[in-house]
């Protein structure tokens, strides 16, 4: 190595060593610290939302506010499906996007918190895992097929303000074998909870003004 280069690495050691804290814009272009987060990736979900995922496969939703609706825009999160094992929602979110953890497969449980008024179409489609979710008393809206295809959901219980249980909500939950519906309903859409084999018994509020066609089809135990 040339000794007018070794010279100069070797004054910077003694200037660095030397030096308490030195002008951020000298490290310009040089990864000369470790990232604030340990985080596997992160970014935006809503106008106060943020998200991030850690190494352990847990996706914390933090913020204020409505989450946004995903479609044919997937959600930032879509491509780590997979590795997500847990999901964290903290307080001061008040919705729930479309398509927000549809095909999360890996979940098995969701605690929302008290403020979250409603839960976007297909918003957990697909999490084959899930075997429960806990729905706070805040939510009046959940809208379809916001559970279908949860195959290992067992049970859930429907808080009392929600007015209609929409399209194909509950479509195809095989374990599906507890269903608590609120004196606030008063429609059950379409095939809401078709092809819910498991399900033995429910009770249906004097409300009830509509059961869509296919509502129950294929609910074999149903007695």
């Amino acid at each position: 190595m040339n000794k007018r280069i070794i010279s100069g690495l070797a004054a910077l050691a003694v200037v660095f060593s030397g030096a308490g804290s030195l002008p951020t814009e000298m490290f310009e272009g040089f990864s000369l610290t470790a990232s604030a987060a340990d985080g596997v990736a992160s970014g935006t979900c809503g106008e106060n939302l943020t998200w991030e995922l850690d190494s352990e496969g847990t996706l914390t939703i933090s913020g204020t506010g409505d989450m946004t609706n995903y479609g044919s825009v997937k959600s930032p999160w879509n491509k780590y499906n997979d590795d997500i094992k847990n999901v964290v929602i903290k307080d001061g979110i008040t919705s729930i996007g479309n398509n927000a953890f549809s095909g999360c497969q890996n979940i098995t449980d969701i605690n929302l918190p008290d403020g979250v008024k409603s839960i976007g179409s297909y918003a957990f489609s697909n999490c084959k895992s899930l075997e429960s979710i806990n729905l706070p008393d805040s939510i009046n809206s959940i809208k379809l097929c916001a559970f279908n295809y949860c195959t290992n959901l067992t049970s859930i219980v429907i808080p009392d303000g929600v007015t209609s249980i929409g399209n194909r909500t509950f479509l195809d939950c095989k374990n599906l074998a507890e269903v608590t519906i609120p004196d606030s309903i008063t429609s059950i859409d379409d095939y809401a909870f078709a092809n819910c084999t498991n399900l033995t018994g429910i009770n249906l509020p004097d409300g009830i003004t509509n059961i869509g066609p296919g509502a129950f089809s294929k609910c074999q135990s149903l007695a």
